[in-house]
């Protein structure tokens, strides 16, 4: 059996702290046995996969992607090495 993830809308799912994320990035990583580098690498392809639903016209324009150097920051760098299939290259 295969496990799909149940879709929740933003607006119903909690803001967090710095600091409760914190705890569930620890709670991911200890606890649960996700690296943090699979976490990355799965926030980079969903916001890939959500710039490509969004902008779908512009799928042959040359993209730059500015990501600030905090923790979300990372799905920045990680998005661009996506293909369109979504595998690496």
């Amino acid at each position: 059996m295969t496990w799909v993830w149940p879709v929740v809308p933003a607006r119903d799912l909690p803001a967090l702290t710095a600091d409760e994320m914190r705890q569930v990035d620890r709670v991911m990583i200890e606890d649960l046995g996700i690296e943090l580098v699979q976490m990355m690498e799965n926030a980079g392809l969903h916001l890939a996969e959500l710039a490509r639903s969004r902008f779908s016209q512009l799928w042959d324009v040359p993209v730059t992607v500015l990501a600030g150097g905090g923790n979300i920051g990372a799905a920045g760098w990680c998005a661009p090495g996506i293909s369109p299939t979504g595998e690496h290259p």
